[in-house]
């Protein structure tokens, strides 16, 4: 999905089953480029269209705004990717996140794991980079 300067690229999560139900009606809300994934629905919007699906969307379990996307097919190469992330871009060191995993396939089985994953060395390391650059 190529993203416009005043769009950007959304994922709806749903159960699974729904994805043509939450494809229809973000059609009805006007998202762009409508994309079907396991679970879930890419698609293209606005920030108006971002509040709207928040709270339009009945099928939708959650709406995200990606901040990094990869491939990976074993542990290190999933936390390689994880430490290519500029964390200082989207938070300080005295912030927190939430990282929801949803795994199929065969190269990853333990959500749980894959969720405390990104919270490891690399974020230390950035905390710890970042309360340099500010002293």
């Amino acid at each position: 999905m190529a993203e416009n300067p005043e769009t950007f690229t959304l994922i709806a999560k749903t159960s699974s089953g729904l994805e043509n139900v939450l494809a229809n009606e973000l059609q009805q809300l006007g998202a762009s480029n409508i994309e079907i994934l396991q679970r879930a629905v890419g698609f293209q919007a606005d920030k108006r269209l971002l509040y709207k699906a928040n709270y339009r969307l009945r099928t939708a379990l959650r709406v995200l705004k990606p901040v990094f996307a990869f491939t990976a097919r074993n542990e290190d190469s999933f936390y390689d990717q994880i430490a290519k992330i500029q964390w200082h871009i989207h938070l300080n060191p005295d912030q927190t996140f939430a990282v929801d995993v949803v795994l199929s396939g065969k190269y990853f089985t333990h959500s749980h794991y894959m969720a405390l994953k990104p919270k490891m060395p690399s974020w230390i390391s950035f905390a710890t980079v970042w309360q340099q650059a500010i002293c």
